[in-house]
């Protein structure tokens, strides 16, 4: 592979990890801080009501980061294969439950949407029961994205390494990938227990995913002379 390809392909992988974070906050982070009301169910289908429509623009954004993290780990595997064959394949098979997960995981927002705004189910449950319901739906899809978040922390780790180990992206980052896999982790392993800290541990390690995409994209040029240096046969 030429020095030009191996900085494009460097640019394009930070191009595409970096276009997941507009997605990811409007699919992931919309839904549970604008729109649900913990502790207040009445409140929540209000919040739906008056925005389905964004609602359906989150359910779309969650699905395009799933995509977007396909085309993702195939250009990491393509960056870093040659470093250690076994990582790599881990971080490919971490991610495909993931987004598994995480796809399927949107029927259940879909269909809070479908209970809330279709005008005839209140003839077949009473108002009491639409609220039972959604309230069901909507602590199964938080779960569903716990889960899925096992995976995401899963596979940062062999990420991580494969950064550390590759010599064309400073160490540090990747460190700190391999730190926040567990940072994910945690958090799952807490919602699982039922134990409220008060806040997430992935909110102080997820920083390290922007760091690599930000080096991949500003940085080709390096990553593209140190890929070669090492790659090609003295």
């Amino acid at each position: 592979m030429t020095g030009l390809s191996i900085k494009n392909l460097s640019r394009i992988t930070g191009a595409t990890y970096l276009l997941m974070v507009p997605f990811g906050v409007l699919g992931i982070l919309y839904v549970a801080n604008a729109i649900f009301v913990v502790g207040d169910i009445v409140a929540t289908i209000d919040n739906i009501n008056a925005n389905i429509s964004m609602v359906h623009l989150s359910v779309f954004a969650s699905l395009m980061v799933q995509l977007i993290q396909i085309l993702l780990v195939l250009l990491l595997y393509r960056l870093f294969n040659h470093v250690n064959k076994t990582a790599a394949i881990l971080m490919v098979a971490f991610i495909i439950p993931a987004v598994s997960i995480a796809m399927l995981n949107e029927v259940f927002l879909l269909t809070v949407v479908e209970l809330v705004s279709n005008a005839s189910y209140p003839t077949s449950f009473t108002v009491l029961q639409i609220q039972g319901l959604v309230q069901l739906l909507f602590g199964t899809y938080q779960a569903g994205v716990m889960i899925a978040q096992i995976f995401w922390g899963l596979w940062l780790f062999p990420m991580g390494y494969l950064v550390y180990k590759s010599g064309y992206v400073p160490r540090i980052i990747g460190v700190l990938l391999m730190v926040g896999c567990f940072g994910y982790l945690i958090d799952s392993l807490l919602f699982i227990l039922a134990i409220d800290v008060g806040f997430t541990v992935s909110e102080f390690t997820f920083l390290c995913e922007i760091l690599l995409p930000l080096w991949l994209l500003f940085r080709a040029s390096d990553v593209s002379k140190k890929y070669l240096a090492r790659t090609t046969p003295a």
